[in-house]
């Protein structure tokens, strides 16, 4: 299935962190809760003008609207929620 985002959206896949634990299997500090506004792009709607396809971008949090398919998560954004370019 393929997203299609429309205008000035953006299609990101959020990227996957792992968790810190200890020796003995406890949960010390979730990487993706402190990370979870960063992705990649996949699609980019017809008039996006600063963001690519492939580029990896940090964005706003609670912005957007999260989708969940085939176990993976995609946020549709807005070009104006992407804060910046990661080189």
């Amino acid at each position: 299935m393929q997203i299609v985002p429309t205008d000035n959206r953006v299609v990101v896949q959020k990227l996957r962190f792992e968790e810190d634990t200890t020796k003995s299997g406890i949960i010390l500090t979730t990487k993706q809760k402190e990370n979870s506004n960063q992705g990649k792009v996949l699609e980019i709607g017809k008039n996006v003008k600063y963001v690519s396809v492939d580029n990896k971008v940090v964005y706003s949090t609670n912005v957007g609207v999260e989708i969940h398919l085939d176990a993976e998560h995609y946020v549709i954004l807005k070009e104006d929620d992407i804060l910046a370019i990661i080189k």
